[in-house]
């Protein structure tokens, strides 16, 4: 995986688990003790979390950090996650409306 990938990846993993877990970005902050707009950025791939932090997010999603980062290790370069893949649709979606 190329390294500028790794944050947009990451970011997408964790929105994934996060919306699975039925959770809101201020939920999952407060469980992990960031504040919500870091929860934001790194789900956009504007930051990339501390060990220490991505420990605290795994636990508050209660997962395991090895599998959030199996997770990313397995998307090829390029590769959109579900969320990504969802997003694009919507796009395009309302674009032909237009």
């Amino acid at each position: 995986m190329q390294e500028l990938a790794v944050a947009p990846a990451l970011g997408n993993t964790v929105k994934e688990l996060r919306v699975k877990a039925g959770l809101s970005q201020e939920a999952l902050a407060d469980r992990a003790r960031i504040h919500r707009t870091y929860v934001s950025q790194l789900e956009r791939g504007l930051k990339s979390p501390t060990i220490s932090v991505l420990l605290r997010i795994a636990e508050a999603l209660a997962t395991p950090a090895s599998s959030i980062i199996q997770r990313i290790e397995k998307l090829p370069a390029g590769e959109e996650t579900s969320t990504e893949k969802v997003q694009s649709q919507r796009r395009l979606r309302s674009r032909s409306r237009l």
